[in-house]
């Protein structure tokens, strides 16, 4: 047995002299070892940091799912969660290992929402922050053709129907409910399967040039109402020019519905 370890470690056996090399190393970088007990305990220490890190790694990781899972709860509450997807592009791990032995703050960098998005995590003991991209992406059913419709057709529920999308790449907007675009007319000729934006889909008239209307002014609980004439077409929300017809003046009014028109915009 004595052989066969004097054998193992002679300074001409591979094995030996990776062992006598790596203990030189070593000893380079330790102070004098009082003890084999005492070189045992540091040598134990120079692995600690690993797990250590991999703790603060797996603790922020986990922290930054969480909180993103939240704030797509609150902010999208009547969005189904299957219809709620999102893609973290997490830091390096280098800089994800900070520990933050007190509580970690998120704060978006902007309102959430379909597309891509930055939110930031800070640490106050010890300091540091970092920067988190977040894509988001909110699946709807969208207002789209059911058969091809010719430049000014006015629209009925069953010209259209609705298909699931993802909403961050519709940046001109869309519609979710087909009978809220009845009588509307299409500005241009569209085919099967396009789907109707607000800048393709002309609201109707609910006023015509010539037509009598209704003039409300005032607010609140104190109103007015008289008779006027309209001077010119108006749809939901345009301002138009009106007549008052007792008085003959002429004055800006909007439309609130059909055949009747406020000189407050935000009329209720």
């Amino acid at each position: 047995m004595k052989i066969k370890h004097r054998r193992q470690f002679h300074m001409n056996n591979r094995n030996s002299r990776h062992f006598y090399s790596l203990s030189a190393a070593v000893s380079k970088g330790l102070p004098l070892c009082a003890n084999i007990l005492r070189c045992a305990a540091f040598l134990s220490l120079l692995s600690l940091p690993s797990w250590a890190n991999d703790t603060a790694l797996d603790a922020n990781k986990a922290a930054i799912d969480s909180y993103v899972l939240e704030s797509l709860f609150e902010n999208f509450p009547d969005t189904d969660h299957s219809d709620r997807q999102y893609t973290i592009n997490y830091p390096p791990d280098s800089v994800l290992n900070n520990g933050c032995p007190a509580k970690v703050y998120f704060e978006w960098r902007d309102k959430p929402s379909a597309g891509n998005n930055t939110l930031s995590m800070t640490c106050n003991e010890p300091l540091w922050k970092v920067y988190i991209p977040v894509s988001i992406e909110i699946f709807k059913d969208v207002v789209v053709t059911a058969k091809p419709l010719s430049r000014g057709q006015p629209m009925l529920p069953s010209d259209l129907t609705l298909q699931r999308m993802p909403t961050s790449k519709l940046r001109s907007g869309y519609f979710t409910d087909p009978k809220a675009l009845t009588d509307y007319e299409v500005q241009r000729t569209v085919k099967i399967g396009q789907i109707i934006t607000p800048y393709m889909a002309k609201p109707p008239f609910l006023v015509n040039r010539g037509d009598w209307v209704t003039i409300i002014s005032g607010s609140g609980g104190l109103r007015v109402t008289s008779t006027g004439e309209a001077l010119r077409d108006g749809s939901y929300g345009d301002q138009i020019l009106v007549k008052n017809v007792k008085s003959n003046t002429r004055l800006k009014a909007w439309v609130v519905k059909k055949g009747v028109v406020s000189t407050q915009k935000d009329f209720n």
